[in-house]
């Protein structure tokens, strides 16, 4: 598909970073001919005097299709007395010398060209602020370098007066207020018109989205879209509220749904008993449970308890009992991964909490627990419990997270939550 450019003047703030904006190599294209034409943007460029313009270039073959521009790429100006410009990004400064330069700015890369024409006008005063990449689209945590064009109001390209300040109108993360880099949030999202861009009383926005981080660690298949499952049978008593979906197989039972035990989005509406679905989701399980016990040891633990730790991403091992009193800080980025191999139980104390700081995902903490898993009274639990025999919910215990057993589930008055 042939690539467009926006056919509107470009009038750059000079940050740190633009330099890479010079040249529009499209590595997307994996066919094509040999490089045919270069196509110069904005063509007409109409700017005022001294103004400072980003221009662009595409390359095409005979077809018109989009392809990669060979290196070098060197940029020139035909007619002095229209401004001058760097070689080796595009960016062209205007003289004082109003009128009309026909192909004044030229790119060429071996014995191929592209003009485009240049209007120098007498500038009109700033009217509005256009803020590009609009809408931009980031992953927790990664960058993007934030520029600011100036328009008159006649829609000609001015340039913005020194001073210019950014912010955050709507969340999303953080901006550098000097030279607009922005840090996405470890939420993820979408945050219309949260970049902002101040000179005087004027401001242009644009608007963030960011991507909700991939998953570490061994995947569930189709298991991923349940909180609890179980093998044998499944209780549930006192209120409680799964949000996930809910099943037992290959030969089990349920009880407690849908009073006074329910199931909410995205959980299918009923429990899935012996069915194919939860069968398939058992077998799942298994593989999963395998790759995460057979994960090589980073740190012995065993003999002690985990309350008062805080833990980094990595694996930790229990070659007997594990034990929660108080809380547990793990402590890492959003693509951290925390794996517990625990031989035979998981016991929490009365209140205890896992913690997530730093960005830390419950969907990227996994409990492969050897026998069975008892989380207490009022715990706060988050992580992935898979185990080996049966999972127990004590009265009042919650868990971001999902519980999965090769044998029974009981809750009493639980919160589960998909991660």
């Amino acid at each position: 598909m042939v690539q467009r450019f926006i056919p509107r003047l470009a009038v750059i703030v000079p940050f740190v970073g633009l330099l890479s904006l010079g040249c529009e190599h499209n590595d997307s294209t994996s066919s094509g001919g040999a490089l045919a034409t270069l196509e110069v943007t904005p063509n007409p460029a109409s700017m005022g005097t001294n103004a400072l313009v980003q221009f662009t270039v595409v390359g095409k073959d005979a077809d018109n299709i989009v392809v990669p521009i060979p290196a070098p790429l060197i940029w020139s100006v035909e007619t002095a007395a229209a401004g001058t410009i760097d070689a080796g990004v595009g960016m062209f400064t205007a003289s004082e010398a109003v009128g009309t330069y026909p192909d004044a700015v030229r790119a060429t890369s071996g014995d191929i060209f592209g003009s485009a024409t240049v209007t120098i006008t007498t500038p009109g005063a700033l009217a509005a602020i256009t803020v590009t990449p609009n809408p931009a689209t980031l992953a927790p945590g990664a960058t993007q370098q934030f520029t600011a064009a100036g328009q008159d109001a006649s829609g000609a390209s001015v340039t913005i007066p020194a001073g210019l300040v950014w912010s955050v109108a709507n969340n999303g993360g953080s901006i550098n207020s000097g030279t607009g880099v922005f840090t996405a949030g470890v939420t993820p999202g979408a945050f219309p018109n949260t970049i902002k861009a101040r000179s005087g009383n004027l401001s242009g926005f644009a608007s963030v989205s960011v991507t909700a981080p991939a998953s570490v660690g061994p995947s569930f298949g189709s298991a991923e879209e349940f909180a609890v499952l179980g093998s044998t049978a499944i209780s549930c008593v006192g209120v409680s509220n799964v949000a996930g979906s809910v099943g037992v197989a290959p030969a089990g039972s349920v009880s407690g749904f849908p009073s006074p035990c329910t199931i909410s989005a995205p959980g299918d509406p009923l429990p899935h008993i012996n069915d194919s679905d939860a069968n398939t989701a058992q077998a799942d399980v298994d593989p999963a449970y395998n790759t995460l016990a057979g994960m090589p040891c980073g740190t012995a633990l065993t003999g002690q308890d985990l309350g008062t730790m805080v833990l980094a991403p990595g694996v930790y091992c229990f070659t007997s009992s594990a034990q929660l009193t108080g809380n547990l800080e793990l402590a890492g980025p959003a693509n951290g991964l925390w794996v517990f191999q625990i031989a035979t139980a998981l016991t929490t104390g009365t209140s205890s909490q896992v913690i997530l700081t730093g960005g830390a995902e419950a969907r990227n903490v996994f409990w492969q627990v050897g026998t069975s898993a008892t989380i207490g009274q009022t715990t706060i639990f988050r992580g992935n419990i898979v185990a080996a025999v049966s999972i127990t919910m004590v009265q009042g215990a919650s868990l971001v997270g999902r519980a999965l057993s090769k044998a029974g589930i009981t809750m009493d008055g639980n919160n589960i939550t998909l991660p």
